[in-house]
């Protein structure tokens, strides 16, 4: 995402569940590096996923407040890839893996097998609409999107970690 300082930015959250305070705390982080700790007190019991569920990224899933629906209330910025990890990420894997891509396993494999969901947004575009508004998973699961609201305007093939100056600070690394 891009900052009011003309350059783009890697933002993480990382989210813990206590069960016997029942307290959620969220670390944030700014490329790669801790940035606050928030704590959450007013949370419900958290139930386990078991099966299969719909998320959004960037945009509402249904009506709030009576209004809106599925693609309403979208994000104003730009977003380069998503990683959702089933487990939390400390600060050094966020630091040390934040501006280099990351690979998938699939359920009987064990590399990266906490990786539940990896979109590469400037990834898998063909020049075909009916196409190019599946957003691929990388994670190795097949847990493709759709982009709701699609035109070929709203994808590029260009990425936000090689334009900006964080791909350039360190050298590649092994996984």
């Amino acid at each position: 995402r891009k900052k009011k300082d003309g350059e783009f930015h890697h933002y993480a959250v990382s989210l813990k569940y206590d069960l016997d305070s029942e307290e959620i705390k969220v670390d944030f982080y700014v490329d790669g590096k801790y940035n606050s700790t928030h704590v959450e007190t007013s949370v419900q019991s958290f139930n386990s996923v078991l099966g299969y569920f719909n998320g959004t990224i960037g945009s509402l899933a249904t009506t709030k407040d009576g209004s809106g629906g599925l693609g309403y209330g979208k994000l104003s910025g730009s977003l380069d890839d998503v990683r959702f990890w089933k487990v939390a990420r400390n600060a050094q894997q966020i630091g040390s893996f934040y501006d280099y891509p990351v690979f998938g396993a699939t359920d009987q494999e064990s590399i990266s097998s906490d990786l539940g969901l990896y979109y590469k947004f400037n990834e898998g575009i063909f020049g075909k609409a009916s196409s190019d508004k599946i957003i691929l998973d990388y994670s190795g699961r097949i847990n493709n999107g759709e982009f709701v609201g699609y035109s070929s305007e709203n994808r590029s093939e260009d990425s936000a970690i090689t334009l900006s100056t964080a791909a350039s600070k360190k050298e590649p690394g092994v996984f």
